[in-house]
């Protein structure tokens, strides 16, 4: 096999997918809320909502971010569980115009000596018109417009390389049906249902496989794009667990009536249809595959909405919480102590945040499940991770507000007033860690020696913070930790004195520019701050006399 053909395919394969991911961001960006808007009041019956996630999709090219749309309105209460598949079946016909798009001007009109330039000019544009957001998205979309057909172009040339070191007819006479696990594994690697088509597109058009071989790596994407998203669920709302088994589950179908109908269908569209060319045929075989599976489910869409609902119930396991369960009113003492317990783990949960944030979590503290979602490339943003802290807050809240209703003690009144504090002390320093990320990182890729030394000692200074934290928090159901709270209390104002003065010190000897000290002065005050709020918040469950269970 020729290397250098060889590493030319899967470097097209890379820069394609690469292209679809700035397209896609390029486009979400320049949509704004209109798309948001749209999807949100056309979704009142399914019928709409499936016409409207096709034309969204087809649009926006990311069948993902659909997703997320849709999982957003159905945990708002906005739009139903029905109205939500039907968005999500839209959604999957909608990503094949991508495919259309691609084999009607891909493979028939010289892109490459267009795409030369428009990359030219969308890069020339996005390092001119930096500042202004509209123009680098607009520059973004060129880019990964003219990126994508430079992939392709990749794909194209190493086919045709490949084919004079590759002997293909000893695979000529297999069935369709063995090049289903082959698009399942392709699409599972490289996420992306499009770029397996684009190389399916590829290597038919360069005569490295048959029309039929073809269509059996398009049946096999059908169930492999769904997988990363099944698995993104997993350990999240019951809401997201509803909405990803849902599409799994219609792009099951998908596949088992494509496999069924595989030589008909074929047959209808190549001589019914007299579709000759085998590109179009294929993309048009993906597309009629996704759309006999929407006529196919359509008329059951209420009762596989229910079975949903049934599957993943919406009482407690809806909850982030692990100790908030409903417990008799006669007991407010046995539901006080399952808030207390739910505090100290916000607690420990914004101080896992911190050290997400400054870089310094141990492999060690982060669940099995956590490390396969790494794996796989499907963990949680900082963003997702801070949302779920803050509906954690919210469920204790909530729950607090419920205790209250109840005939409580004078002392169980004031312990409700402390959690209540305690939590938002919790909340409020994972926003501290928040707002200062963007302003580590730059400090973290700063040329200056002096700036990435200062990010070290941050860092350094964190992580001593944190394990002295952690050995209190461990500690914090086994009597007081007055004294040594107050000692550590006392080192960290110590740090952040120092830390001030050393500011003010570079900026007077102009090693660092004004920006640069107004930056660093406002991510060692919300260091400050954070610190404080945990060290408080320790002090004040202390008393309370809780650790987790």
């Amino acid at each position: 096999m020729n290397a250098e053909n060889t590493f030319q395919l899967l470097a097209g394969i890379a820069l394609f997918v690469f292209a679809m991911s700035q397209l896609e961001d390029a486009l979400r960006h320049l949509a704004g809320r209109s798309f948001k808007v749209f999807l949100q009041k056309r979704t009142n019956h399914p019928l709409r909502a499936i016409l409207s996630g096709t034309l969204v999709t087809a649009v926006l090219q990311s069948s993902s971010v659909v997703l997320l749309m849709t999982l957003s309105f159905v945990g708002a209460g906005v739009m139903n569980m029905r109205n939500a598949l039907a968005v999500t079946y839209g959604a999957n016909l909608g990503t094949t115009a991508s495919s259309w798009i691609v084999a009607t001007l891909g493979f028939r009109l010289e892109l490459e000596a267009i795409s030369y330039p428009v990359l030219a000019l969308a890069l020339l544009v996005r390092t001119l018109f930096a500042s202004n957001e509209r123009v680098r998205h607009l520059a973004g979309f060129l880019t990964g417009f003219a990126l994508l057909f430079l992939g392709l172009e990749w794909m194209k040339d190493s086919v045709q390389g490949l084919l004079q070191s590759l002997d293909l007819a000893r695979y000529a006479h297999f069935s369709p049906y063995w090049y289903v696990p082959l698009g399942l594994v392709i699409t599972a690697v490289v996420q992306s249902s499009s770029a397996t088509m684009a190389m399916s597109l590829a290597a038919l058009h360069g005569g490295m496989i048959p029309y039929e071989s073809a269509v059996g790596v398009v049946i096999g994407s059908e169930i492999g794009t769904s997988l990363k998203i099944l698995l993104g669920a997993w350990g999240g709302t019951t809401d997201k667990k509803r909405v990803a088994l849902g599409n799994f589950l219609f792009n099951v179908a998908a596949t088992g009536i494509a496999m069924l109908l595989l030589y008909p269908l074929m047959h209808v569209l190549r001589e019914t249809w007299q579709i000759r060319d085998p590109l179009i045929a294929l993309v048009a075989f993906q597309s009629a595959i996704n759309f006999l599976a929407i006529v196919a489910v359509y008329p059951w869409i209420g009762a596989f909405a229910g079975f949903l609902q049934r599957r993943f119930a919406s009482d407690d396991s809806d909850q982030i919480a692990k100790y908030l369960r409903r417990v008799p009113k006669t007991t407010p003492g046995v539901s006080l102590q399952n808030a207390r317990q739910e505090t100290y783990r916000l607690l420990r949960k914004a101080v896992h945040y911190t050290e997400r944030v400054f870089g310094i979590e141990s492999r060690e503290k982060r669940s099995r499940w956590q490390a396969i979602k790494e794996f796989a490339f499907v963990d949680e943003s900082a963003i997702d991770r801070y949302a779920r802290l803050k509906r954690l807050h919210g469920e204790i809240l909530e729950y607090i507000v419920e205790i209250q209703r109840e005939e409580l003690t004078p002392e169980e009144i004031d312990q409700t007033g402390k959690l209540v504090t305690i939590s938002r002390y919790a909340i409020h320093a994972a926003k501290n860690a928040k707002d200062i990320q963007h302003n580590l990182g730059e400090l973290s890729s700063s040329a200056s020696d002096i700036l990435d030394g200062v990010y070290q000692s941050i860092v350094a200074g964190q992580r001593t913070f944190t394990e002295q934290f952690g050995s209190l928090l461990d500690r914090s159901g086994h009597g007081e930790l007055e004294q040594e709270l107050s000692i550590l209390m006392d080192q960290c104002n110590e740090w952040h004195t120092m830390d001030v003065r050393q500011v003010l010190e570079q900026l007077q000897e102009n090693s660092i520019d004004e920006l640069g000290a107004s930056t660093l002065l406002n991510v060692y005050r919300e260091i400050h701050s954070a610190q404080n709020l945990l060290m408080t918040a320790l002090r004040e469950l202390s008393h309370l006399g809780v650790r987790d269970a």
